[in-house]
Protein backbone atom coordinates (compact mmCIF):
# COMPACT_ATOMS: atom_id res chain seq x y z
CA UNK A 1 0.00 0.00 0.00
CA UNK A 2 1.30 3.38 -0.80
CA UNK A 3 1.60 6.19 0.98
CA UNK A 4 -0.99 8.08 -0.43
CA UNK A 5 -3.43 5.56 0.28
CA UNK A 6 -2.62 5.14 3.59
CA UNK A 7 -3.27 9.04 4.33
CA UNK A 8 -6.49 8.41 2.21
CA UNK A 9 -7.65 5.70 4.47
CA UNK A 10 -6.99 7.15 7.80
CA UNK A 11 -8.31 10.76 6.83
CA UNK A 12 -11.43 8.50 5.91
CA UNK A 13 -11.71 7.05 9.08
CA UNK A 14 -11.01 9.98 11.22
CA UNK A 15 -12.94 13.10 9.54
CA UNK A 16 -16.22 12.93 8.47
CA UNK A 17 -18.74 15.23 7.69
CA UNK A 18 -21.39 16.53 9.67
CA UNK A 19 -25.42 17.41 7.90
CA UNK A 20 -23.91 20.72 6.74
CA UNK A 21 -21.43 18.81 4.88
CA UNK A 22 -18.22 20.62 7.04
CA UNK A 23 -15.27 18.21 7.99
CA UNK A 24 -15.21 17.29 11.57
CA UNK A 25 -12.09 15.45 12.94
CA UNK A 26 -12.47 12.51 15.03
CA UNK A 27 -9.07 13.91 16.87
CA UNK A 28 -10.17 17.09 17.40
CA UNK A 29 -13.72 15.55 18.97
CA UNK A 30 -11.95 12.94 21.58
CA UNK A 31 -9.66 16.27 22.76
CA UNK A 32 -12.50 18.49 23.61
CA UNK A 33 -13.91 15.60 25.19
CA UNK A 34 -10.92 14.40 27.25
CA UNK A 35 -10.64 18.31 28.14
CA UNK A 36 -14.51 18.42 29.52
CA UNK A 37 -14.01 15.62 31.28
CA UNK A 38 -10.79 16.98 32.91
CA UNK A 39 -13.06 19.64 34.50
CA UNK A 40 -14.69 16.64 36.06
CA UNK A 41 -11.56 16.28 37.70
CA UNK A 42 -9.90 18.85 39.44
CA UNK A 43 -9.25 20.98 36.18
CA UNK A 44 -5.58 21.66 37.59
CA UNK A 45 -7.33 23.87 40.43
CA UNK A 46 -5.77 24.80 43.55
CA UNK A 47 -8.01 22.12 45.30
CA UNK A 48 -7.09 18.57 45.28
CA UNK A 49 -10.96 17.93 44.40
CA UNK A 50 -12.58 18.00 41.32
CA UNK A 51 -16.22 19.05 40.02
CA UNK A 52 -17.51 15.41 41.22
CA UNK A 53 -15.73 15.21 44.88
CA UNK A 54 -16.84 18.59 45.56
CA UNK A 55 -20.40 18.28 44.71
CA UNK A 56 -20.41 14.78 46.90
CA UNK A 57 -18.82 17.12 49.88
CA UNK A 58 -21.45 19.68 48.89
CA UNK A 59 -23.93 16.96 49.51
CA UNK A 60 -22.73 15.32 52.54
CA UNK A 61 -22.68 18.42 54.34
CA UNK A 62 -26.30 19.57 53.54
CA UNK A 63 -27.41 15.81 54.74
CA UNK A 64 -25.53 16.62 58.05
CA UNK A 65 -27.18 20.20 58.43
CA UNK A 66 -30.80 18.74 57.33
CA UNK A 67 -30.33 15.32 59.89
CA UNK A 68 -29.45 18.50 63.13
CA UNK A 69 -32.50 20.04 61.67
CA UNK A 70 -34.60 16.96 61.60
CA UNK A 71 -33.10 16.14 64.98
CA UNK A 72 -33.79 19.93 66.77
CA UNK A 73 -37.10 19.15 65.10
CA UNK A 74 -37.93 16.12 66.83
CA UNK A 75 -36.85 17.20 70.21
CA UNK A 76 -39.05 20.38 70.35
CA UNK A 77 -41.80 17.36 69.18
CA UNK A 78 -40.69 15.83 72.42
CA UNK A 79 -40.53 18.43 74.72
CA UNK A 80 -43.58 20.05 73.58
CA UNK A 81 -45.51 16.67 74.06
CA UNK A 82 -44.07 16.27 77.78
CA UNK A 83 -45.03 19.30 78.97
Amino acid sequence: MREYEVRALLKRFFVSEDAMGEERNTVDALDSLAHALKWLGNADASTPMGALEAHGAAMLEAAEKIQAGLSDVAEAIREHGEG
